[in-house]
């Protein structure tokens, strides 16, 4: 049997992008740019949603004549936020 000399080539070890900075490896690729984009666009109709919730029925509350009250106006730009953002985290770019 003839023995084989040498080392292993580097190309056959690199599975997992291990040579590589962290940073370079941390970097977005564009499928996750979808998936952080709705998640931002998620928390972002939360924040949309809760606002109006607490501004705009505290208000009425308060005061039913109040300008304040048509805060509740962003509850359902809130929702359609959310559905955005879902439908991009979920249904984006999918797994290529």
């Amino acid at each position: 049997m003839q023995e084989v000399g040498g080392s292993i080539p580097p190309s056959s070890t690199n599975s997992f992008g291990a040579s590589q900075p962290l940073s370079v490896r941390l970097t977005p690729t564009p499928p996750m740019i979808d998936k952080i984009l709705g998640r931002y666009t998620v928390f972002f109709g939360i924040a949309l949603v809760a606002v109006g919730m607490l501004v705009g029925f505290g208000a009425m509350l308060v005061n039913p004549n109040s300008v304040f009250v048509k805060a509740i106006g962003l509850v359902p730009v809130g929702f359609i936020f959310l559905l955005t953002g879902t439908v991009v985290a979920l249904l984006g770019s999918g797994n290529k």
